[in-house]
């Protein structure tokens, strides 16, 4: 062996994000991806100044882990640095949060094309068995540090309305619009106010490396100091870097800088452009709550969308997608020119949006974006579009979505648990390659087909201001063959003959345009034995809710 091959990696990301309640949701979540992203910088940094290497020796870093080459005699130092960093996460995050560690021994020819992967296997190997065996480097002090009972907690004066935690200190107490008292922990007051509140103005990140410091749980900025990171927001070029401290500093553009990165006076400083999407709905400079942002849908069904889309299959990709090119510096350039787009241009496709996106996260091979429901098609399409222009329209480079309705007030962490799930009914289909919209799991194509549907409905209901009814008619004949049809072998059945009755009536008392338009659906159906119902079906659905009226959705309820 020649060199170590080491990943970390932070778990817990998803629940850590997403496990808070509704309250403060929308000021908090953005805060807390990014810290997310400043804490894996932390803990990297942290890593190689305790190995004695240079950032030259990281292969990639972003998505909550990390990979590096070291030296052989680094393996000697791992157990205690495991343990150090494993008490200081402790620390601040109890066991919502956890640093796994992986490595294996390189020889020399593994470094050889085609023969790395293997190599990249051992080590993701090694890092599985890391996660499943959490808290074995605490050794005999695991058990007073994560299963002893705590002495203090319970206390609903003390317990924080937005993560639901025990809290030290308790530094905002308000009443929500329901009269419901809402408190604050400092944790989240800090990922709020100083990260969420700032973030959607931020153009640059000042890092500032100093010595690591024994901190106290409190909020962001304790957890970051213990690995020796002090960090700070700047919306300008212009902004002084205020971080005395600093022994050196890395200064991130969150996007392409047009005037130069800030002056940091006689702190040594690398620039680094680091692609951030931070597109968050504002009114007035102030973050707005996802009550105000369901509003912003452009009819009377005022309801959020949840979108969740990653690329398919991608564990085999690096495993076998590289073939006999398979290199360390392949791999390691397959996985920057994934973070490129998720990071880099799906913020270009949210900025489309004239501020309605809420972008919790984008990075690394997946995104979570929060909108109002009718906007969230086009983009789910957009992303999808481009990932295949991207990768040259590659048949084995592909990605999946999955679109779930909320309303203002659901918690965010059924809302992530219920786009994901979406996502993974998506994946099943043979392939993948899939949306999950609607109560369906579309492959893309198909996905185009039912979009034009929904285009030629919305037309008629509301361009040419035809018969409603079509909608209902066409939910009804596509829920009737549903009912009766088993697996995919197609049967007739009265939703054909009903069908035809229908519509035939609708373009009888239709006339002109109108009445050619709806005949040609009728005939459409006809020609294919009805096959296609079900695309109708759900396009009938998304039309209903695309035209449905705010006196509607009141009298429903809704």
């Amino acid at each position: 062996p020649v060199a170590l091959l080491i990943g970390g990696d932070i778990s817990g990301i998803q629940k850590f994000i997403y496990t808070i309640t509704s309250k403060k949701a929308a000021q908090t979540l953005r805060g807390r991806s990014f810290y997310l992203q400043l804490l894996t910088e932390a803990v990297l940094r942290f890593v190689l100044n305790e190995l004695g290497i240079p950032y030259t020796n990281v292969i990639y870093s972003g998505g909550g882990h990390f990979f590096l080459l070291a030296p052989v005699s680094a393996e000697e130092k791992l157990p205690a640095l495991r343990n150090e960093i494993t008490k200081k996460i402790l620390t601040h995050h109890g066991t919502s949060l956890y640093f796994a560690l992986g490595f294996t021994q390189v020889p020399a020819y593994e470094f050889e094309a085609e023969k790395f992967p293997k190599a990249w296997e051992r080590m993701h190997a090694d890092l599985g068995n890391a996660k499943t065996q959490r808290y074995t480097e605490l050794g005999d002090e695991m058990h007073a540090k994560v299963f002893a009972i705590a002495e203090k907690g319970g206390n609903p004066d003390t317990t924080c309305s937005v993560c639901g935690g025990d809290a030290l200190s308790i530094v905002e107490e308000s009443r929500d619009e329901d009269g419901n008292s809402v408190k604050v922990c400092s944790l989240c007051d800090s990922f709020s106010k100083k990260l969420g509140k700032v973030l959607p103005d931020a153009k640059f990140a000042a890092l500032g490396w100093q010595k690591p410091a024994d901190t106290k749980s409190a909020t962001f900025e304790e957890a970051l100091l213990s690995f020796g990171l002090r960090a700070q927001l700047l919306t300008s070029e212009k902004d002084e870097v205020n971080l005395k401290h600093a022994e050196r500093i890395t200064l991130w553009a969150l996007d392409d800088p047009k005037n130069g990165y800030p002056a940091t006076g006689n702190i040594p400083a690398v620039h680094l452009l680091r692609y951030t999407v931070n597109d968050v709905p504002t009114d007035k400079g102030e973050i707005i709550t996802f009550d105000e942002l369901q509003k912003k849908v452009d009819g009377g069904f005022k309801r959020l969308g949840v979108l969740r889309m990653d690329v398919d299959n991608l564990g085999d990709v690096f495993k076998k997608g590289l073939g006999s090119y398979a290199t360390l510096a392949r791999i390691s350039t397959l996985s920057f020119q994934m973070s490129l787009f998720f990071e880099g241009w799906v913020k270009r496709i949210c900025e489309q949006f004239n501020g309605k996106i809420y972008a919790v996260y984008a990075g690394g091979d997946d995104v979570f974006l929060i909108a109002p429901w009718d906007v969230m098609p086009e983009l789910a399409l957009n992303i999808r579009n481009d990932f295949a222009k991207y990768t040259a329209n590659h048949p084995d480079l592909h990605i999946s979505a999955g679109l779930a309705f909320i309303g203002g007030k659901y918690p965010i962490y059924q809302a992530a648990d219920d786009a994901e799930a979406i996502l993974k009914s998506a994946k099943k289909n043979d392939g993948k390659n899939s949306f999950g919209f609607i109560g369906n799991a579309w492959t893309w194509v198909e996905f185009l087909e039912v979009r034009d549907k929904f285009e030629r409905i919305v037309e008629i209901v509301s361009d040419k201001n035809g018969p409603h009814a079509i909608i209902q008619t066409l939910r009804e004949l596509a829920e009737m063959k549903l009912e009766r049809q088993k697996g995919d072998k197609e049967i007739w059945g009265p939703w054909q003959w009903r069908g035809a009755y229908l519509l035939k009536r609708m373009e009888e008392r239709a006339k002109d345009e109108l009445a050619r338009e709806i005949k040609s659906i009728r005939e459409s159906l006809d020609k294919n034995g009805y096959a296609d119902i079900k695309q109708w079906g759900a396009a009938a659905r998304w039309a209903q809710l695309q035209t449905r009226t705010k006196k509607e959705s009141t009298k429903k309820g809704e």
